[in-house]
């Protein structure tokens, strides 16, 4: 999928929801985006995201493109814009590079789906089987 047709999906996603089952990311929250702005590639949006039920963010979240890549950002209050995930295109699907947070690595995935983007991340590092969780459009 190339990068506008992709940006075009994510511009009709209106709501993001973060679900998951288990360990790892859990259901805590919806957001809605606040500024679109395809021309420039960004999509922002607010929601909540909780891992493991240790790390809360209330912050905004940034789609946007830099150096041929796709960059999940989010904005921490005082410390300014912070890649969470980096995607580089890889066949059909657009694949993370690893991203650590201690204790765990997490490593992600975009799908475009009929009911909108997926992303798949994979917890890895805690000794324990990996979980694939998602996020998607509702």
């Amino acid at each position: 999928m190339p990068h506008h047709a992709l940006f075009a999906r994510l511009s009709a996603v209106r709501r993001v929801a973060f679900h998951g089952r288990g360990r790892g990311w859990t259901r805590c929250g919806a957001g809605t985006v606040l500024v679109e702005n395809i021309s420039n590639n960004i999509l922002l949006f607010h929601e909540c995201l909780q891992l493991d039920g240790k790390q809360r963010s209330r912050d905004c979240k940034r789609w946007c493109l830099q150096d041929g890549g796709l960059l999940l950002l989010q904005r921490r209050r005082h410390h300014g814009w912070e890649t969470i995930f980096a995607f580089a295109r890889k066949r059909d699907a657009w694949h993370s590079k690893a991203f650590y947070c201690a204790p765990d690595g997490y490593f992600g995935s975009l799908h475009p789906t009929d009911a909108g983007i997926e992303l798949r991340v994979r917890v890895c590092g805690t000794g324990k089987d990996d979980v694939l969780k998602s996020v998607y459009a509702e």
